[in-house]
């Protein structure tokens, strides 16, 4: 039964002795987070002042991109190929002939891998960006861009007998 009342009495002393000196012990690290504190209102009053500076921005909806459309770079454009006529130079393509339907007109071109493609007048063909200008019974009229603005490159149609 004494030993009992001594562990007890040993256990009273040590806790009284623990928790005496808390706010002793503890003092570092109260001031490391008041410094830290102070250093992020700091920064954060520095940033509200850049940011409540800068000039309100405008939004012009006519000349500009939706801003909910992910932007296309200027490689991912020049990379789509819309049509397979877009890979061959235009002195590789064949004009065929004219087709009519439903009162659209489209030409008729083949590659070198003779296969056969429609075109109407706007498509983009040949591997520098060229545009069909305009479609004629016998001829097909592409407009492509070279450094002095651009040329019209005349596709015939060839008689094959």
């Amino acid at each position: 039964m004494r030993i009992r009342v001594y562990l007890v009495l040993a256990c009273i002393f040590l806790l009284y002795g623990c928790s005496n000196n808390k706010e002793e012990r503890f003092e570092d690290l109260h001031n490391y987070i008041a410094n830290l504190k102070q250093t992020a209102a700091t920064k954060l009053n520095k940033n509200a002042a850049l940011i409540t500076s800068s000039p309100p921005i405008q939004y012009r909806a006519e000349i500009l991109r939706s801003p909910f459309d992910p932007a296309e770079t200027a490689a991912q454009k020049k990379d789509k190929i819309l049509n397979p006529l877009q890979s061959y130079p235009l002195s590789m393509l064949r004009f065929v002939g004219i087709l009519v339907y439903n009162g659209k007109v489209f030409a008729v071109v083949m590659a070198p891998d003779n296969k056969v493609y429609q075109v109407k007048k706007g498509d983009i063909i040949g591997d520098h960006g060229g545009i069909v200008a305009s479609l004629q019974q016998n001829q097909l009229n592409i407009m492509e861009p070279n450094e002095n603005g651009s040329h019209i490159v005349t596709l015939h149609l060839k008689d094959e007998h």
